[in-house]
């Protein structure tokens, strides 16, 4: 028992957590993050707490508060600084669906057209994304992206339109409701209608068949007679 205690000690040990995030930031098909940080927020006032904003950062796909703070973070890898670029694309992804070349710009930290369509065409090859570029427009239209966190900030915007869509189906289910049992009571009266005639049919044709035997019978008489 106090070895297993010992064991997730070491497993939840400050160094551990910040290998796990390093190794998380590096890997290239690692897009989800956001599961590291319950053991990462462990790291709040260590020496370590830089890899938890670091992790925030690559979280909510914020590649300009990383160059903002990049003195008071750990250093990135170039693979590193690419996958955060790609993040912050997946992450205005969520917020819009298309962006100028000089919006990515400003918020990829790339200056020349050039350089955004090589890490746009590079997500494209990887899967991570499907767009459109309108080099004439300067515009870049995003068809869909693969799945990644949500970041705190976007949170409330996510729950609202969830509500949103549960509202709309709450609608549409007692549309649905509604439309059925008035169209189980119309079907009701349609018998109800169907076995009324079915009754004055068998009637007539009773009348009829009565008037014929009637009629029949009166003219046997009268040969008889």
């Amino acid at each position: 028992y106090n070895e297993y205690k010992s064991y997730l000690r070491m497993a939840d040990s400050p160094e551990q957590i910040v290998g796990d995030i390093k190794t998380a930031l590096s890997s290239e098909n690692h897009f989800f993050l956001s599961h590291l940080l319950p053991r990462a927020s462990l790291l709040a006032s260590t020496k370590y707490e830089a890899y938890l904003r670091l992790l925030e950062i690559f979280i909510s796909g914020d590649y300009e508060s990383y160059v903002k703070d990049s003195n008071a973070l750990p250093s990135l890898t170039g693979f590193e600084l690419e996958k955060l670029r790609i993040l912050c694309v997946v992450n205005l992804s969520t917020r819009k669906r298309s962006a100028t070349f000089d919006e990515l710009s400003t918020l990829l930290g790339l200056s020349s057209m050039f350089d955004i369509q090589k890490l746009l065409i590079k997500c494209i090859q990887n899967g991570i994304l499907s767009c459109y570029i309108d080099e004439g427009a300067s515009l870049v239209y995003i068809e869909q992206t693969v799945g990644a966190d949500i970041s705190n900030e976007y949170c409330n915007t996510v729950i609202d339109a969830l509500e949103g869509w549960s509202t709309k189906c709450d609608s549409i289910t007692n549309l649905i409701t509604e439309n059925v049992t008035n169209a189980a009571k119309t079907m009701s009266i349609a018998r109800d209608e169907e076995e009324t005639f079915l009754k004055k049919l068998d009637s007539v044709k009773g009348s009829i068949r009565r008037d014929k035997f009637g009629e029949s019978s009166s003219k046997s008489r009268k040969l008889f007679v």
